[in-house]
């Protein structure tokens, strides 16, 4: 019985959660290392495919016709005659095709390929990053709610301590039953104000569990990452910086396939043949043939067709230049923002401890008048909220800095 006892205390022992653990579980889940496995082989059997185009074509090919006149010879020989060529034909061919040259185009195919699956990969990792914000966002959510919670808490139990007080001054005849009332309607007030926040932590703490398939309780501590200084944040490592650009490679990649249609393409062939009549239009019988050369074929001219395809591209890579300019600009000056926010920040945490000093004294006071019937239970609350809320300000502005250099590395590509 006592180790059962002690087994169920270690299972309900709450866990320290961190926001690597969570990004990590999270990314797991959603298995995103299986969908750049599957664009891996993509890529190997698309660039295998269009290796084929160096192996030797093989078509075999048949034919069986009949035409009503064939080439004939004008002369008359007496004593002999003219052989003349049959009207039936029949032919089976094997043919043998093996490209020499090709203009480059089959190397411009595999290096579009080979974007193409850098395409793909930024893909999923914008995928990646979305999901690693929506994880962060619920995160901080819960911290945010589990400091609201035990501000109020704090409240209540200093609330329930001049209950207790009250309690005994008005059983003694030295104090009215009014302040216990006053009291005790802060303390509903709060409680309601706590339920709240503990049923959208509730909802919080499901949907992460949900994300990550990770065993999460309200007990748990969630650890506040600490703030990241000189995090060095460029917007050219930013997931949708990196897309446009690859993006612009893509499309100017298509100039290097359309290049080759005015090179030579050099094929050198064979055929192998078994047909009535062969080679030899005039003998009416089944024979073996075997033709072979090179072939050369160049579309020397155009009209320009060529220049103007190429001048497309290139504006559509202009456009693609400038919506990656204005967004780097934007990206730029949303992590300027944000630093400078992170900086005032400081200052203002350390206002927040004074202004908990000054908010402590004035409790103090307030307090003692309040006991000596100087002051009423209003006033006393009001003091007693605006120190708690004091502390809550200082914890939600560390939480705050926490969340904005965190915003910072996820703008810049720099998740877990």
């Amino acid at each position: 019985m006592f180790l059962f006892s002690l087994l169920l205390i270690w299972q309900v022992q709450p866990q320290t959660v961190t926001l690597e653990q969570v990004i990590s579980a999270a990314n797991t889940v959603a298995d995103f290392e299986q969908d750049y496995a599957s664009s891996d082989k993509m890529y190997s059997q698309s660039t295998e495919a269009v290796d084929l185009n160096w192996y030797p074509q093989l078509q075999l090919s048949g034919e069986i016709s009949y035409q009503s006149d064939v080439p004939s010879v004008p002369v008359s020989i007496p004593g002999a005659s003219v052989p003349a060529a049959p009207k039936d034909r029949y032919r089976l061919n094997l043919n043998v095709q093996q490209l020499i040259w090709d203009g480059g185009r089959t190397a411009s195919e595999r290096e579009n390929l080979k974007i193409d699956q850098r395409l793909r990969d930024l893909d999923l990792l914008k995928a990646r990053d979305e999901r690693v914000r929506r994880v962060r966002k619920i995160y901080f959510s819960i911290v945010k709610a589990r400091v609201q919670i035990k501000q109020l808490e704090n409240t209540l139990s200093t609330l329930e301590e001049r209950v207790k007080e009250i309690q005994i001054a008005v059983e003694a005849g030295a104090a009215l039953s009014l302040k216990k009332n006053q009291i005790k309607a802060e303390q509903i007030s709060l409680l309601q104000q706590k339920k709240q926040i503990e049923r959208r932590l509730e909802g919080d703490l499901q949907n992460l569990a949900k994300l990550t398939q990770l065993d999460l309780s309200k007990e748990d501590v969630f650890k506040l990452p600490e703030p990241i200084r000189n995090t060095t944040a460029k917007a050219e490592s930013n997931t949708q910086i990196k897309y446009l650009t690859q993006q612009q490679k893509s499309i100017l990649q298509q100039k290097n396939l359309i290049s080759p249609d005015l090179k030579p393409k050099v094929t050198a062939f064979g055929t192998v043949g078994y047909a009535n009549p062969g080679l030899n239009m005039f003998e009416d019988n089944f024979s073996e043939y075997a033709v072979g050369g090179i072939s050369m074929s160049w579309n020397i001219w155009d009209w320009g067709k060529t220049k103007h395809r190429k001048a497309v591209i290139s504006h559509q890579a202009k456009l693609i230049d400038q919506q990656k300019r204005r967004t780097s600009d934007q990206i730029e000056t949303l992590i300027h923002e944000i630093e400078v926010a992170i900086s005032a920040l400081d200052e203002i945490i350390e206002e927040d401890e004074q202004i908990i000093q000054l908010r402590n004294e004035i409790l103090n006071q307030i307090e003692s008048q309040w006991k000596a019937g100087a002051q009423t239970s209003a006033e006393y609350v009001e003091a007693l909220n605006k120190l708690q809320q004091a502390h809550l300000s200082k914890e939600l502005h560390h939480i705050q800095q926490s969340e904005l250099t965190q915003e910072i590395l996820w703008i810049t590509g720099k998740t877990y």
